[in-house]
């Protein structure tokens, strides 16, 4: 297993934990309650990308991952379905590419209030975003 990350306050819910392995290019929920991977597959934003880094939101209804290529993704936990990528306002103005990062993400964390995700990259930087608009 490549990371992993959960939340105990939806567990007897849905599916609590995320995990992301060396060269799959998905992450996996399980339950912890049922001992059990879930059916329900992640939606992938980044198809051809492996997922190296993942995160969950302390309230449990949200997961994150983290791509090769920087992408970052937010998505439901209960239903697996994308919620969006973040982005950086700067490189949509200059007409770049939306990668949050220009090299592989490396690591996600939430704050308890749920405001800020924090991702860090094999570029050499750390970002803060806006974990609901999902915004730099």
């Amino acid at each position: 297993m490549h990371g992993f990350d959960f939340s105990e306050f939806r567990e007897r819910d849905w599916s609590n934990v995320l995990t992301c392995h060396d060269r799959s290019k998905a992450a996996f929920l399980w339950s912890s309650a049922n001992h059990s991977i879930s059916k329900i597959p992640v939606e992938n934003s980044a198809p051809k990308e492996r997922v190296t880094a993942v995160a969950v939101s302390n309230c449990g209804n949200f997961g994150i991952a983290g791509y090769e290529n920087g992408l970052i993704q937010k998505f439901n936990m209960q239903s697996g379905k994308d919620r969006g990528n973040f982005i950086s306002k700067l490189s949509v103005a200059q007409d770049s590419d939306n990668d949050v990062h220009q090299a592989q993400i490396t690591g996600l964390g939430i704050d308890l209030m749920n405001k800020i995700l924090v991702s860090s990259s094999l570029d050499s930087t750390i970002k803060l975003w806006d974990f609901f608009r999902r915004e730099l």
